[in-house]
């Protein structure tokens, strides 16, 4: 009869096939017994049977087996070939139909799926090697748990680390990588300064700074990696944050939990809101022309080629234009420079600091004493929870009430002591300065959260007037 060799192992960690290997020539050799003939070999290697991933070569030799082209199946186990009841009964299924023979290399024998002792005896091996999954896992579960409550890192080391012992230690923990972590706290900064993500993973692309799988950076993974608690040295355990973590810190705790307030705003615009700007006042400055009826903005133009007295064609400079009634060109370089003037003007006067809003030293305290008694609160759960005076759900339920308290403290603590670009611009020994370093979305930023620009209409072919951009303080 013509029989199949079916093979499986769950984990290679050395990705040398040595397991499926020996379950084949055990395999084979009760083939040879049985008087079978082995006509094909189907092997899964490092592939679970209990996850709900598919596994390609069991599937294979399941249709050959409904199609007759093999009779019979060696399994090194049971396990080996399925640890759900719902998949072996599946195997019975085509046992009825086609007379499909199994063999198991363990028992040195074959199951025979024709009689009811022989389907029974194949359940009973179906719910142990069930019953050793689920037992499995469970151990599993309290081992990672475990992990996570002494601050022990687990899986790989995520992107800014990597994992080594320690001299004179037993276990991995995880060390910062300079050159990556520095582009974590860079990123860090720039996001707190307003700058959008997307600005600054183009930059990143554009200075060659590879992302931790090769590709190209984009906000989503910036995002992700920004609101990782293993930079601020904390440990996550099953998606909540369960204490410190015995690994290096890149970033400090307050930092961390500005950005995840920061980036968890529910107020701040969406990086997926169309194309980054890439000048000071396009989507910003009003037309004077049409805004009250149709709402137009202003848009930056490439200059336009115009026939001069001589016969001869001049570029003209680049402008910005209204994109509703197309009414309104303006020099672009010769509005910004008046934009900008006005504002570092303005910022460089002694009580520039009124600009940002009710900063707060005193609440600044209250925010970051109440940030540290939450985070004494959850290390004293940690602490109940690992000595048993705590269960699993009155610790979630903590941890959950803990989080969402950080959080609102947090943002507390952004209000009174804020990252905007204008605490770095009001007051500053350069204004201008420091204004020529700034992003270009910090800039608009600083833009937008000041002045109304308005571009007003003027006579056709009027030199550029500065009176004609209207500028109106908002507050």
């Amino acid at each position: 009869m013509d029989a199949g060799v079916y093979t499986r192992i769950s984990s290679d960690s050395e990705g040398e096939g040595k397991g499926v290997a020996r379950q084949e020539e055990d395999c084979r050799a009760l083939a040879g017994q049985l008087g079978w003939v082995v006509v094909d070999v189907y092997r899964d290697n490092d592939v679970s049977a209990t996850r709900s991933k598919i596994r390609p070569e069991y599937e294979r030799m399941m249709a050959d087996a409904r199609s007759g082209r093999i009779g019979g199946v060696v399994v090194w186990a049971i396990d080996r070939l399925t640890r759900t009841p719902r998949e072996l009964e599946n195997v019975i299924d085509i046992a009825n139909s086609t007379g499909l023979k199994l063999a198991n290399a363990t028992g040195r024998s074959e199951i025979d799926l024709s009689t009811s002792i022989g389907r029974t005896s194949a359940r009973m091996m179906g719910i142990f090697a069930r019953l050793e999954t689920e037992n499995q896992s469970a151990r599993l579960k309290r081992k990672y748990e475990q992990k996570a409550q002494a601050g022990e890192p687990h899986g790989f080391a995520p992107y800014g680390f990597e994992r080594r012992v320690p001299e004179g230690g037993t276990i991995g923990l995880d060390f910062a990588i300079p050159e990556q972590a520095e582009i974590i706290r860079e990123a860090a900064k720039r996001t707190l300064s307003r700058e959008s993500l997307r600005s600054i993973a183009m930059d990143f692309d554009a200075r060659g700074i590879p992302t931790p799988r090769g590709g190209k950076w984009n906000s989503t993974v910036l995002r992700q990696i920004l609101v990782r608690p293993a930079n601020a040295g904390l440990r996550q355990h099953r998606g909540e944050v369960v204490g410190e973590s015995k690994s290096e810190k890149i970033i400090s705790v307050e930092l961390y939990h500005q950005l995840v307030a920061f980036l968890s705003d529910p107020s701040r615009k969406s990086n997926f809101e169309g194309a980054t700007p890439k000048y000071l006042l396009s989507g910003i400055a009003r037309c004077g022309a049409c805004w009250e009826t149709k709402g137009g903005r202003m848009r930056r133009l490439d200059g336009r080629s115009q026939k001069q007295a001589n016969g001869t064609f001049k570029r003209q400079p680049p402008a910005y234009n209204c994109s509703a009634c197309f009414k309104i060109r303006r020099n672009q370089a010769k509005v910004e420079e008046v934009v900008v003037a006005v504002i570092v003007a303005r910022l460089s006067k002694p009580d520039a600091m009124i600009l940002i809003g009710a900063a707060s030293p005193q609440e600044a305290l209250d925010a970051q004493s109440a940030l540290d008694a939450l985070d004494a609160q959850l290390a004293l759960g940690v602490d109940m929870f690992s000595d048993g005076e705590m269960n699993r759900e009155q610790f979630k339920r903590l941890n959950e009430s803990l989080e969402g308290k950080k959080i609102a403290a947090a943002r507390r603590l952004a209000i009174a002591r804020p990252s905007s670009p204008l605490t770095n611009l009001a007051g500053a020994p350069d204004v201008q300065a420091a204004w020529d370093v700034l992003p270009l979305g910090a800039q608009r930023d600083v833009v937008d959260s000041l002045i109304t620009v308005t571009i007003l209409p003027v006579g056709s072919g009027a030199r550029f007037n500065p009176e004609s951009v209207q500028i109106d303080w908002k507050n």
